[in-house]
């Protein structure tokens, strides 16, 4: 029998039994999808957009995984056979390339356009193939995996992972993730730099430079690579812009504006007790004391928590009037809010971001004529200035209590 001969005879079986269980059913369609892919690979002559729709009316869904076939003609290193399309709940088509620490994914609601994204992808990946730059060898993604799992997961906060995580993801792993370690070149790590400062994202700029530094110093140190080539990179000279506080009447217009919305309770919080968003989130009222009039902050930084920096502060004149508004009986009151909080600022206030609310506390502070040293000490930052003031000051609760009553501005 041909192969359309078993798909004839699935077709009149999924007929006869289409009143029994969806189960046997799925399983068939899967069998009659298969077949199809198989003449597929064997009928190069068909046309692929004819033969996609095919594949759709085969039964297949999300969870099935079909290669593609060869074009006549193709005959380059890696082809769309390389290539896994599936069908994606929505209806549309997904292909998928993963090869040598490279994952690339192509999206279309046609076969035959995601086909087209790959094929010009492919034109690319096979030059550097041929070159050299991508090898079956320890790839940048490879010792970055290792880096990641093994080294900086321990010295971070489960937040700031993530986010190292995600800058990896899009902009290490996408540019860099493919060349050899041992071959990789100063210049093609530096042209990735300089594309991001041309773009306007300093700050993405240092974080991937800082990261790349750890990474190569670790590769060296496993043996992967014989030198270093992050001394011969430079982040290319930018300005980078610093946070800047609210004045006073930007914080009552913005005050004004956020009256009454959901996220007004999270947004005072950190306005008033110039605690970090992550710290906010951690927030409970099992750490309020009314009667001592204290509040604990617990911090997120790792090197922190070894040195049990967790800090008990005053509650501020102003956070005790926001406190006594929360529902006291909710665990987390903060926790549902945090992920949109800073959009909802953003929204109000589009020349600041969130973090400048801390900011705007530490300026509130000082314009209030507190001692750098005690802010320094409410806001969890390392203190500044000479090392007699970091050794021997020590403020008592009594002093930080009567010192934390000018806040009441």
């Amino acid at each position: 029998m041909k192969i359309q001969d078993y798909i004839n005879l699935i077709e009149q079986l999924i007929t006869y039994y289409k009143t029994t269980s969806q189960q046997f059913i799925d399983s068939l369609n899967r069998v009659k999808g298969a077949l199809f892919a198989e003449q597929f690979r064997q009928d190069s002559a068909f046309s692929f957009t004819e033969k996609a729709e095919q594949y759709s009316s085969a039964g297949m869904d999300g969870e099935d995984i079909l290669k593609f076939p060869v074009k006549k003609g193709e005959k380059e290193m890696f082809s769309i056979k390389d290539g896994k399309v599936r069908m994606k709940p929505n209806g549309s088509y997904e292909i998928r390339f993963r090869k040598f620490g490279v994952e690339k994914s192509f999206c279309a609601t046609k076969l035959s356009v995601a086909q087209d994204k790959f094929r010009v992808f492919l034109k690319e990946f096979n030059k550097e193939f041929k070159k050299g730059n991508i090898v079956k060898g320890k790839t940048v993604s490879d010792v970055s995996d290792i880096y990641l799992d093994k080294y900086r997961r321990y010295e971070l906060a489960a937040n700031s992972f993530e986010g190292l995580q995600k800058l990896v993801k899009l902009h290490i792993t996408p540019k860099l993730g493919h060349y050899d370690i041992s071959k990789i070149q100063p210049l093609q790590i530096q042209e990735v730099l300089t594309s991001l400062i041309s773009e306007g994202k300093g700050r993405t700029a240092e974080g991937v430079h800082s990261y790349l530094v750890g990474l190569f110093r670790i590769a060296k140190n496993l043996g992967y690579i014989k030198n270093d080539v992050m001394p011969g990179v430079k982040i290319p000279k930018h300005y980078r812009k610093k946070g800047v506080a609210l004045t006073l009447k930007e914080e009552n217009d913005f005050i004004k504006k956020i009256k009454g919305d959901h996220y007004e309770p999270i947004l005072l919080f950190l306005l008033y007790s110039g605690a970090r968003v992550s710290e906010a989130i951690q927030f409970s009222f099992t750490d309020v004391n009314f009667a001592a009039n204290t509040i604990t902050i617990h911090t997120t930084k790792i090197k922190d928590k070894v040195n049990g920096a967790d800090r008990v502060v005053p509650i501020f004149p102003k956070l005790k009037a926001l406190l006594k508004t929360l529902n006291q009986d909710e665990e987390f009151p903060f926790l549902k809010m945090a992920n949109k909080a800073g959009r909802k600022f953003k929204s109000l206030c589009p020349e600041h971001h969130l973090h400048e609310l801390r900011h705007t506390f530490t300026t509130r502070c000082r314009e209030a004529g507190i001692e750098n040293e005690i802010v320094c000490l409410w806001t969890g930052h390392s203190f500044s200035g000479n090392t007699t003031s970091l050794v021997y000051t020590h403020f008592s609760m009594e002093y930080q209590q009567k010192t934390a009553l000018l806040l009441n501005y």
